[in-house]
């Protein structure tokens, strides 16, 4: 998608979305036996506002989670994505 618009992912999107997407998981499936998790992500600042991903964790809840909840299909929440997070960037 990102290759279609000339786009770069210079700050590493996919890699933010991997995290993202693996300590969301896994902090839902111990949830659902009771127990709790922060995600690596989190507990570690990956994703505070000083750091290059803080600029993605508020699109990750808004435009990818309802993927990971089954709301919505891949083909949306990447679309979905991608045009939050680079809406106005340089190509």
């Amino acid at each position: 998608m990102l290759k279609a618009r000339k786009l770069k992912d210079q700050e590493q999107l996919w890699h933010a979305l991997l995290f993202y997407t693996v300590g969301e998981t896994v902090r839902e499936v111990l949830a659902a036996d009771g127990l709790q998790y922060e995600p690596y992500a989190t507990k570690n600042g990956l994703f505070g506002a000083k750091r290059s991903w803080g600029k993605f964790l508020g699109p990750l809840d808004e435009k990818w989670k309802p993927y990971l909840r089954g709301n919505i299909s891949l083909d949306q929440g990447i679309q979905r994505l991608v045009d939050t997070t680079f809406s106005g960037a340089v190509k």
